[in-house]
């Protein structure tokens, strides 16, 4: 019955939330992999980046490819639902339009849901049963994932957050497995597609690291298998990251190009405007990552090995974001590139749960209270949007405050506006549906799977998955057309940076901003 209702609110929210016939400027990068391979057959994005007229300069590569800085994991991760489209699609459908938007975005949108039970899973495993699912809810409320999974589904946002939970609920299920190899090359594969997603989710790998490191200490481990674990891990994590590394080769000439790295530098380092800046700042946008933090660290105190990793992991995701070139990340629900934090947040919402549950009466409202008087201060913003909050201007904390209080008078106003969004044929959304809940059905396949310890059928399926695309891709460069660039039509690859960087220094000066 549970399970039942579970569903039917989820076919609910999609059809409500799905935006299907959008496609974001990011989104045009992540995306255009998918034509380049299966309609070209071959990784030159000329035409891809001309076609859907990316407000971005063509930059060509040492190599004479165009440069695409966004990485490749949104596609890989998409390419069920676009191989579906393909499948369903008219002959002379039109490889950079609406039909191939709508897929992609519900593939986000099946992510993003696998992601929250994932993580129900996953506190439950950890002995966090209690209210597992109204703080999944209130983790994907409070944070940028709702609206990265559901407004604005054409980003690696909500993907890159079903990738690193994934990561994080093997790692929970077989915390109970530290001496079995295959453990270890699972982890390390799903954090190479967690990685080539966003290299900075790379960071997730802190969770078994801090584990690993607080088992050797208490000679739990030897010293000498934490580290043969670690160098398995680290094997796999490669393994798992092939695609993109063949991708980063054959284009700029390295397998470590990561092309975007001009968008991190000390220099930018900018920490109290990330976290206390009405410019997307968490105080302002997001605060259940303050929460968040304060439980990841009391249960680092109570239990380092489980704990520990994912505080640090949440620490560098902050540190990266300080790093980033625009502080605020331009178009932006809060800090977008904190979603993949979404199951950091769940982990320490539920340790505080833990806490206060403990308590009686009074405290135990207070501590419920505490926790989702936030998630309700971002779902009314989440709400402003509909009602054209400006994402990328900046916003100053009285204006923040004015159309925060002027909502309650405008709900009716919303939910008009989210019911008048363009809306696929109602048969079309069932078939699609239909389609999307098949293959999250296979994927729960590979979940009891692991949860059996039946590894052998898991590898064998991801390995060929790795192998078959890695394949073809290389298979694609040797398709690599043959055509002469217009005169004073591209730049180098080099000049990309500056580019941007000159971008985000004009809307510093715009604002005032340090």
């Amino acid at each position: 019955m549970k399970r039942g209702l579970l569903i039917l609110a989820a076919v609910a929210l999609v059809y409500i939330f799905l935006n299907p016939y959008r496609l974001y400027p990011d989104g045009q990068g992540y995306y255009s992999y998918l034509p380049s391979l299966f309609v070209d057959g071959d990784i030159d994005f000329y035409n891809e980046f001309t076609q859907m007229r990316i407000p971005v300069p063509l930059a060509v590569t040492p190599t004479g490819y165009i440069s695409n800085i966004w990485s490749f994991g949104s596609a890989f991760f998409w390419t069920p639902f676009y191989v579906a489209g393909k499948l369903l699609a008219t002959v002379d459908e039109y490889p950079y339009g609406n039909w191939y938007w709508f897929w992609i975005n519900l593939g986000t949108i099946a992510y993003g849901l696998m992601a929250y039970f994932l993580i129900a899973q996953m506190l439950k495993e950890s002995g966090r049963s209690a209210s597992r699912w109204i703080v999944g809810a209130l983790a994907f409320l409070g944070t940028p994932m709702f609206f990265y999974t559901f407004a604005v589904s054409s980003t690696a946002h909500g993907i890159t957050a079903f990738a690193a939970t994934l990561f994080l609920w093997y790692w929970v299920q077989s915390y109970r497995s530290p001496q079995a190899k295959s453990r270890y090359v699972l982890l390390g594969i799903f954090a190479g597609f967690a990685a080539m997603v966003r290299p900075q989710e790379a960071l997730f790998s802190l969770a078994l690291f801090g584990e690993l490191a607080v088992r050797a200490l208490r000679k739990e481990l030897p010293l000498k298998d934490a580290f043969s674990y670690g160098g398995i891990f680290c094997a796999a994590f490669v393994a798992g990251l092939l695609p993109q590394l063949f991708i980063w080769k054959i284009i700029y000439g390295s397998f470590f190009a990561a092309p975007a790295q001009f968008n991190l530098s000390f220099d930018y380092f900018a920490l109290s405007q990330v976290l206390f800046s009405s410019y997307h700042g968490i105080l302002y946008w997001t605060p259940v990552f303050f929460l968040a933090f304060a439980g990841l660290a009391v249960g680092t105190v109570r239990a380092p090995a489980l704990y520990g990793g994912m505080l640090l992991a949440f620490i560098g995701q902050l540190m990266v974001n300080a790093c980033c070139v625009a502080f605020w990340e331009g178009y932006a629900f809060g800090l977008r590139q904190m979603t993949s934090s979404l199951p950091l947040v769940a982990f320490g919402l539920a340790e505080l749960v833990r806490v206060f549950h403990a308590r009686r009466g009074f405290l135990r409202v207070a501590g419920w209270t505490v926790l989702v008087l936030p998630v309700l201060w971002t779902t009314g913003l989440l709400f402003n949007y509909y009602l054209e909050l400006d994402l990328l201007g900046y916003l100053s904390p009285s204006q923040i405050f004015q159309v925060q209080a002027a909502l309650s008078g405008k709900l009716l106003l919303v939910a008009k506006k989210l019911f008048a969004q363009p809306r696929a044929p109602f048969s079309l959304f069932i078939l699609c549906v239909g389609i999307a809940f098949a293959y999250m059905a296979l994927l729960k396949k590979g979940r009891v799977l692991l949860e059996k310890k039946k590894y052998t059928p898991v590898l064998a399926a991801l390995t060929i998955v790795i192998a078959g695309y890695s394949l073809f891709i290389v298979r694609a460069h040797w398709n690599k057309p043959a055509y002469a660039l217009p005169p004073g039509a591209t730049i180098s690859a080099d000049e990309l940076g500056a580019f941007f960087v000159g971008q985000v220094n004009d809307i510093k000066v715009k604002y005032n901003l340090k």
